[in-house]
């Protein structure tokens, strides 16, 4: 069946899901024909701006709760890392600090390693080369078994320049080239939130980042300073069963309501099933 690497992030701002709704979680997605869920909300400090300190041991026991049982119902569990501007002063102090924290990870036992340099300051005429040092680095120390880079500028959005500063020349060009291609890559589409993903625009970011892009779909996702006013329950849509074919995975990002949620992504498996099946 033509379904792709199709799975859910936790990576929202305002409000996290509690430890029972993730717990719950792990069965909805499962049965309905979800494979990962990467843990990566926004206000979870210990993976953002506090990102060298260790969760508390009441919380590091609980992750570890949520990856065996997603594992053992089959789903891959990841995390999203953070390291707010680790790439300012990328010194012996922080590389240390980073080996420590994947060190952690891999104690874990995550599938799925998520390394976030979105929500950062991008103006840096050596971004690209230190965060392609950075990601080599984190190839050398985790146990997981995907890794998952997304990049400052992860869409051709002129907003992620006007917030993070002008994207360095050939910048995608050069994490493309210093970049592993077994590392994937987040991709929001033409807009940072997409309401399409038409195939001439994912040809070109294939071509301009060397490898498939892998799907952030801020979809159904309501944290931004409007969306917060609504609830998106309608099903997905102009999300085409061909995309298995031009990405590497589909993470959808849900929205602060967790049952909520739910009914929109119901819909997403469903519609790349029904395309496979010619009832599209």
């Amino acid at each position: 069946m033509n379904t792709p690497y199709l799975g859910l992030i936790e990576g929202f701002f305002g409000r996290a899901w509690s430890f029972l709704v993730r717990y719950d979680y792990a069965d909805f997605l499962q049965k309905n024909g979800y494979h990962f869920y990467i843990y990566a909300p926004k206000n979870d400090p210990f993976l953002r701006k506090r990102w060298q300190e260790d969760w508390p041991a009441a919380a590091f026991a609980q992750l570890q709760t949520l990856v065996t049982h997603y594992q053992s119902l089959g789903l891959d569990f990841g995390i999203g890392l953070s390291p707010f501007e680790i790439y300012r002063n990328y010194d012996r102090s922080a590389r240390n600090h980073l080996h420590k924290k994947i060190a952690v990870f891999n104690r874990l036992g995550i599938n799925i390693l998520c390394v976030l340099f979105d929500d950062m300051r991008g103006d840096l005429p050596d971004l690209a080369q230190t965060q392609t040092a950075i990601i080599h680095d984190i190839l050398e120390q985790t146990g997981a078994d995907r890794v998952i880079m997304c990049p400052t500028y992860y869409s051709f959005d002129p907003v992620l320049e006007t917030v993070f500063g002008s994207r360095p020349t050939n910048y995608f060009q050069d994490i493309a080239q210093g970049i592993p291609a077994a590392v994937d890559m987040l991709w929001t589409g033409p807009q940072v939130c997409s309401q399409e993903y038409p195939a001439s625009h994912l040809q070109e970011v294939t071509q301009l980042l060397g490898r498939k892009p892998f799907l952030w779909d801020n979809y159904p996702v309501n944290d931004g300073q409007i969306t917060s006013k609504f609830l998106h329950l309608k099903a997905f849509e102009h999300r085409p069963g061909s995309l298995p074919d031009m990405t590497a995975g589909h993470a959808a990002n849900p929205m602060n309501q967790p049952w909520l949620s739910r009914i929109p992504l119901l819909s997403l498996p469903c519609s790349y099933h029904r395309y496979a099946e010619g009832r599209y």
